[in-house]
């Protein structure tokens, strides 16, 4: 898995030193920030990843992942935004 920041960047962020100290107050909140917002997303992501496996569309979702580049978030909501995939035809 390949993100556009990886961990060094993050530490090459912490280890910046900015010429004023108000720079620097707002780049330590920026990377408070970050920090929060990617722990949350693992946390969010590793619920998803635990209750995926009991959904009804698990198989559908595991032939969306087998795509290339297509990771549990776009897999979940590509599913999400088709909707019911029960065909009009099968209910009529």
């Amino acid at each position: 898995m390949k993100d556009n920041w990886s961990n060094k960047h993050l530490r090459w962020l912490t280890e910046l030193i900015l010429p004023d100290h108000s720079q620097q107050i707002v780049l330590q909140e920026m990377i408070q920030t970050i920090t929060e917002r990617t722990r949350r997303v693992a946390r969010l992501v590793n619920e998803l990843e635990h209750r995926v496996k009991q959904w009804r569309y698990y198989p559908v979702f595991k032939a969306i992942q087998a795509m290339r580049g297509v990771r549990i978030l776009v897999a979940v909501g590509t599913i999400a935004e088709l909707g019911d995939l029960i065909p009009i035809s099968i209910i009529i």
